[in-house]
């Protein structure tokens, strides 16, 4: 959103070993990391804290299952940090405008294919509302 280099500094599923995340002329440096997303999107701002608080960083599908099963919390989808990256920008990259308004659920749908975002987790259903 800055158009600046950064690093973010998180730890694998929240709790575990620290991982550094560069940020360098707009590309993730670290394509080796998955994001997991345990909550369904239509089910995101029943508690959005709770839902973003739940999308963590993992190294592989392993760490997600061992997660989910002492979390209790249920599996959901698994994406490759690259492409949440890439989808992150499209998403967040106008909020710093004045005039910036939340997607419209159709708009929120058709950027969830646009970036191969499908399955459960992805579902959203057709409203007026906006995401």
């Amino acid at each position: 959103m800055l158009n600046e280099n950064a690093s973010i500094i998180t730890n694998i599923g929240g709790h575990d070993e620290q991982v550094v995340i560069h940020i360098s002329q707009g590309k993730i440096l670290e394509e080796d990391l998955y994001i997991h997303f345990p909550i369904p999107m239509k089910n995101a701002w029943n508690n959005v804290i709770y839902t973003c608080s739940n999308m963590l960083v993992f190294r592989n599908e392993d760490q997600i299952n061992y997660w989910s099963k002492r979390h209790n919390i249920p599996k959901g989808d698994l994406q490759p940090i690259k492409k949440i990256w890439e989808f992150s920008k499209k998403w967040y990259g106008n909020h710093l405008n004045p005039k910036w308004k939340k997607w419209t659920m159709e708009e929120a749908k058709e950027l969830f294919l646009k970036y191969e975002l499908s399955g459960e987790t992805w579902k959203i259903e057709s409203s007026e509302k906006r995401f």
